[in-house]
């Protein structure tokens, strides 16, 4: 039998004669290491591809993309507090926290407050930086606004009162005097937001009259019905108030501005309340303008301000308090990222 090898090396000299004289051992040693070779780099190569692959994985895993990522909201490292919020009707569906956590974290992301929101099975956590603790109530706000002319206004007694005879909200005429009800509940203490008092006012219809306080829990007002509602609001801004001589007064404020309906109803009810009888005319003093030159911007059942109106406003509402940068923010927010679907109370 003839070897393969010589076998080989025949035939190649039959096709090729120049290569007579290649030693076919020696080629077939150099192709066995050339395979080797080949085979190495497509090994290497296949170990790149998968090292690249990892690589985009990551990446790709990293930044979200992944059809299992998760939003994890960064750790707060400052102190911080925690509210709790529950469903002022007692009960809520999963869709009807998720809607309310949503609007939440838009007035977080808008007020510039770094908090977390969590949803739980009937409840959501609210978990702030201890510096924007006194803005829970805002930002848990409804979010909707509520114009109101006083039509009485007494100091709040210091001391806990009982509101026998009186109520907080009753259906009574839009002008005049209030339902005797509404009056006798001036000489009790203040709704307090966030109770069962604070709420059924908070709730009242737009029709009622209404008893609250202001931000500080001394001024007790009989509100009328309501002359103009948040929907007429477009948008609402936190900023430093500017004095009549073009100055910085160094007072953070709300500006509020209204939609093209607002805008009308609002120049008609200033210009109304300026015309008042008694009421200040222009920039001119009074010394005791009575309480029906007021509009009194109440929301949540607490009155923000109540400032005295001496002509017609065309341009925009100023809410005035005692805002500071966090609150005066917290407070735009909540008026312009729309009401929470489904009020929310804290839990105490």
């Amino acid at each position: 039998m003839i070897p393969v090898e010589r076998q080989l090396h025949e035939l190649l000299h039959q096709a090729a004669p120049d290569s007579a004289g290649v030693d076919f051992a020696d080629v077939s040693r150099r192709g066995r290491r050339r395979q080797r070779r080949r085979r190495a780099a497509i090994t290497a190569a296949a170990v790149g591809v998968i090292v690249v692959a990892g690589s985009l994985f990551a990446v790709i895993g990293g930044s979200g993309h992944s059809p299992d990522a998760t939003v994890r909201p960064a750790p707060i490292t400052a102190p911080s507090v925690t509210a709790t919020l529950l469903p002022t009707s007692g009960s809520a569906s999963a869709a009807d926290l998720q809607a309310d956590a949503a609007v939440l974290t838009r007035r977080l992301a808008a007020a510039g407050i770094h908090g977390q929101v969590q949803i739980g099975t009937a409840s959501i956590t609210l978990r702030l930086p201890k510096s924007a603790a006194d803005t829970v109530g805002l930002l848990t706000s409804t979010g909707q606004l509520s114009f109101r002319v006083p039509a009485a206004e007494e100091q709040a007694p210091s001391s806990p009162t009982t509101s026998a005879g009186g109520c907080l909200s009753a259906a009574g005429p839009a002008g005049g005097n209030p339902p005797p009800c509404i009056t006798a509940r001036l000489s009790a203490s203040c709704p307090k937001a966030g109770t069962a008092e604070g709420q059924q006012v908070a709730g009242a219809s737009a029709t009622d009259w209404i008893v609250a306080c202001d931000t500080t829990g001394t001024i007790e007002y009989a509100l009328g019905p309501q002359r103009l509602g948040g929907e007429a609001i477009a948008t609402a801004a936190a900023t430093i108030q500017t004095g009549v001589n073009g100055t910085s007064t160094g007072q953070w404020i709300v500006n509020v501005s209204f939609t093209r309906a607002g805008q009308s109803a609002w120049a008609a009810l200033t210009d109304a309340i300026s015309k008042g009888a008694g009421c200040p005319k222009g920039s001119s003093p009074a010394d005791a303008p009575p309480v029906t030159c007021q509009l009194a911007i109440e929301l949540d059942g607490v009155v923000q301000s109540a400032p005295v109106i001496q002509e017609r406003i065309a341009g925009s509402a100023e809410i005035t308090g005692s805002f500071n940068e966090t609150s005066a923010k917290a407070l735009a927010a909540a008026l312009g990222s729309g009401p929470l679907p489904t009020p929310l109370t804290t839990r105490h």
